[in-house]
C-alpha cells in the first residue's frame, strides 16, 4: 500500500522495486499471494503488474475491517505518507493519509504483520487526533523505517517515540545498479522536471523563458519530463508552456515507465533541472549534472531533499523555488559550467539499499 496508481513516477518506481524484491524470494512466493492497493484511477495500467492482484483503496470503515481480517501482512512502501494535512477521523472520503494509520491499527488488533518501510514525514504534525493514532501505530507495529533522519524531528516534537525507528535508503536506490548505465556523449539538451501548481504557472513560465533566452545561441533543446499523470496533468502543463512560449526547442516527452527509460531521457543531457524529489535523487544517482530546483513552498520537500544532499554528498547546486525568478544569467552560467559526475560511490548506495530491503523481507515476512 502506498500512493500507487495515480500515477506518480517516484511512487511507481518504489512499487516496482518492492514487487521485484518480493517476487524474487521463493519464501515469499510460497507463503503469500501479493495484492497491490492503488488509487481508483481508470487510467492505471494494471497489465504492467501481471504477477499480482490489484484492488482500490477502501471506501468505508467496514472495508477497512474486511481488509484487516482478510490480509496476513501489509507493507506501506515508501513516500511522504506520515502527514496530517486535512486529517479528520470522521472523513467519509477515506483519503490515503487517513487510511494508512487506521488500517495499520486494525490489522495489528487482528494480530497481522504491519511494516512501514522507507517513509518520510511532513515538516510538522499538528492535528491531535492524528498524532495520538500515530503514537499507537509506532508503539504497536514491529517494524518501521524512515528514508531520512530529518523526518525524526517532527515526530519527536509531537511526542512520538522514535527509539525503534530504523533509517534506510530510499527504495528507489535499490532499483538499478548505477554502474550498469553508461553515460553517453553529451547532447545539446537540458531536461526539465517541474511540479505544476496553477498559482505558480507564471513564475515557471518566466523562468523557462529565461532559460530559452540564455541558451538560444547553442540552440539547446529543453526536454520536459512528466512525473504526475492522473489526468495527463504534467503533459498538459508542459504543452501549455510550449504553446505560450511558442518555442520549437521545448520538447514534451512521455512519462518514463521505469528507471531505464528515465536514464535514457536524462543520460545525455547537459543538465537536469529537477523540482521533484525522485527526479533529483535518480539524476544524481545516475551521475547527471543536476540543478536542484528546491520546492521550498511545499512541506513535503525540505526534509527529504535536504537529507538527500547532506547525507549522500551529491553536489547541491540549489535554486529555491520561492526565489525562482531572482536567478540571473551569471548565476545560471555558473550552475551550468559545473557539469560532470558526482564523486559519490553510488554502487555502494545500491548495494546497501538492496541489503536493507532483503533483510526486512527475510526477518519480517
Amino acid at each position: 500500500m502506498g500512493y500507487y496508481g495515480a500515477p506518480n513516477y517516484g511512487d511507481e518506481i518504489m512499487l516496482q522495486v518492492l514487487l521485484s524484491k518480493l517476487l524474487s524470494q521463493e519464501k515469499v512466493k510460497q507463503a503469500y499471494e501479493i495484492t497491490v492497493m492503488v488509487e481508483r484511477n481508470p487510467r492505471i495500467d494494471i497489465f504492467q503488474y501481471p504477477d499480482v492482484k490489484i484492488i482500490g483503496y477502501p471506501k468505508s470503515v467496514p472495508d477497512i475491517n474486511f481488509l484487516a481480517r482478510y490480509f496476513d501482512a501489509m507493507i506501506i512502501g515508501g513516500g511522504c505518507l506520515i502527514d496530517d494535512i486535512n486529517y479528520d477521523c470522521y472523513n467519509r472520503e477515506l483519503p490515503l493519509l487517513y487510511t494508512i494509520p487506521n488500517l495499520s491499527l486494525r490489522m495489528e488488533e487482528f494480530g497481522k504483520k504491519v511494516i512501514w518501510y522507507g517513509l518520510s514525514c511532513t515538516q510538522e504534525l499538528v492535528v491531535p487526533e492524528y498524532i495520538e493514532r500515530l503514537k499507537k501505530v509506532i508503539n504497536r507495529i514491529e517494524y518501521i523505517s524512515l528514508r531520512d533522519k530529518n523526518s525524526l524531528k517532527p515526530l519527536v516534537d509531537c511526542g512520538v517515540g522514535v527509539e525503534k525507528i530504523k533509517i534506510v535508503d530510499d527504495i528507489a536506490f535499490a532499483g538499478a545498479d548505477p554502474d550498469s548505465y553508461k553515460k553517453p556523449a553529451q547532447s545539446k539538451k537540458i531536461c526539465l522536471i517541474y511540479i505544476y501548481y496553477g498559482r505558480y504557472y507564471e513564475e515557471l513560465k518566466a523562468f523557462t523563458q529565461k532559460i530559452l533566452k540564455w541558451t538560444e545561441n547553442d540552440e539547446e533543446r529543453l526536454v520536459c519530463i512528466p512525473f504526475f499523470e492522473p489526468e495527463k496533468n504534467d503533459t498538459e502543463f508542459y504543452r501549455r508552456l510550449k504553446n505560450d512560449l511558442e518555442s520549437d526547442r521545448l520538447i514534451v516527452e512521455k512519462m518514463p515507465r521505469n528507471i531505464r527509460e528515465f536514464a535514457q531521457l536524462v543520460g545525455d543531457a547537459e543538465t537536469v533541472i529537477s523540482m521533484r524529489y525522485h527526479g533529483t535523487l535518480l539524476a544524481n544517482y545516475l551521475g547527471c549534472n543536476v540543478i536542484n530546483l528546491k520546492n521550498d513552498v511545499h512541506p513535503h520537500y525540505n526534509n527529504k531533499v535536504d537529507y538527500l544532499y547532506d547525507f549522500y554528498g551529491f553536489r547541491n547546486k540549489e535554486i529555491l523555488f520561492s526565489k525562482l525568478n531572482e536567478v540571473d544569467e551569471d548565476e545560471w552560467t555558473a550552475l551550468i559550467s559545473e557539469a560532470g559526475r558526482n564523486s559519490v560511490d553510488c554502487g555502494n548506495i545500491y548495494r546497501r539499499a538492496n541489503k536493507a530491503i532483503d533483510e526486512m523481507i527475510r526477518n519480517e515476512l
